[in-house]
């Protein structure tokens, strides 16, 4: 019988008084100055969970096989790796954004839960579980989503025989979200004020700066700009037209409704050191880390749901006013509608919107209007 891939266990610095867990040849302490005992305390104990889940969820490392009567971590390692080696969740031989949401979602129940037997998992703690997405700042729609996530989860694990199917029956026992319990449910979208995304730029690493500036002065979803590479910008689109300011013209490879959007000149000067003429398959923003290596996270890039997360723990850490990147194609429509004389047309022309029903919802701020309206009529 094949025998399961060992763990790193906590270990006692001598020298410094700490615990610690060796993870890929690198040091992670456990805790701060201690009187050594003979067995971990049990604070440590959980600080070690914390760390080998993440540990193991980043890097997809699966103990093999995954045994009868599961832990929380094995389960969800092992669905993590049949979602990574299946056809579903990829599309032209690349993995989808799913994959890093399904992460996302099932690395919370695991850093709460992870070290206790699956079968034990029921909807008091995936409750607990969705506490944690609504103190993220997560919006009540993610949040649902997130959930449906980890139920699959838990029915992968029944179809494998690897946990009762009543687990996963218990868990549609947890009702929805309601809006008395999401601390933001009655807050409408809307769009962010250019100096308070200014302020939250200043407060982020310099790729994020510019991705977040860049989105603005686009005006795309989200998701298009992430996947952005350098052969989606075509930087000749407009030379024939003989116009002073020439513009380049952004094709996502993602795109919900295959739309491509005009670059303007301040967008651009932005642009210009992030492209990789060199690589042009590439992301221009790449999720990497500090020493410079790509994270293994199946894309290489951010997802919708990390890029919101970012956002909301700048915003809660330097006390900046909480948004969202929704809010950001809602401000480049308010501006398009109220500094250009076509007004809804030119929304719909910088969303790039198929009907104006849909622009109307994006620019929503008549203030300026009804004050206008209001000195020449009231």
């Amino acid at each position: 019988m094949r025998q399961r891939r060992r763990l790193p266990g906590i270990c006692w610095h001598k020298s410094l008084e700490r615990w610690y867990v060796t993870l890929d040849g690198k040091q992670c302490y456990l805790s701060g100055r201690l009187e050594r005992t003979k067995a971990p305390p049990a604070e440590v104990q959980a600080a070690y969970d914390r760390t080998l889940a993440r540990w193991l969820a980043e890097r997809a490392v699966m103990p093999e096989p995954v045994a009868p009567e599961p832990t929380l971590d094995e389960l969800w390692l092992g669905y993590l790796g049949a979602v990574e080696a299946g056809p579903k969740y990829h599309r032209r031989g690349k993995p989808t954004s799913e994959i890093q949401l399904i992460k996302d979602a099932c690395r919370q129940a695991a850093r709460l839960f992870g070290t206790e037997p699956a079968r034990d998992f029921g909807p008091l703690k995936l409750e607990a579980v969705r506490a944690v997405f609504v103190e993220m700042g997560w919006t009540r729609q993610t949040i649902s989503k997130a959930i449906g996530r980890i139920r699959r989860m838990f029915r992968w694990g029944a179809s494998r025989e690897l946990i009762p199917a009543a687990v996963y029956h218990a868990l549609q026992a947890l009702p929805g979200l309601t809006a008395a319990e999401h601390p933001h449910a009655d807050q409408k979208i809307g769009d962010v004020a250019d100096d308070i995304l200014e302020e939250t730029a200043r407060h982020l690493p310099p790729v994020l700066a510019a991705l977040v500036r860049v989105h603005r002065l686009i005006g795309c979803r989200a998701q298009e700009i992430l996947v952005a590479r350098t052969c989606d910008f075509d930087t000749e689109a407009d030379a024939g037209n003989g116009a002073a300011v020439r513009c380049w013209l952004f094709t996502p490879a993602e795109s919900k409704t295959g739309a491509s959007y005009w670059i303007g000149p301040r967008a651009q000067a932005l642009l210009l050191p992030l492209l990789r003429p060199d690589d042009q398959q590439a992301y221009i923003f790449s999720t990497r880390r500090k020493d410079g290596t790509p994270r293994a996270n199946g894309r290489g890039c951010w997802t919708t749901n990390t890029y919101a997360l970012r956002i909301a723990k700048c915003c809660q850490k330097h006390g900046i006013p909480h948004w969202s990147p929704i809010a950001i194609r809602h401000a480049a429509a308010e501006e398009a509608r109220q500094k250009h004389p076509r007004g809804l047309e030119a929304v719909q022309s910088r969303l790039r919107h198929s009907k104006m029903s849909t622009s109307e919802i994006y620019a929503h701020n008549l203030n300026v209007l009804g004050r206008e309206v209001a000195r020449l009529l009231g």
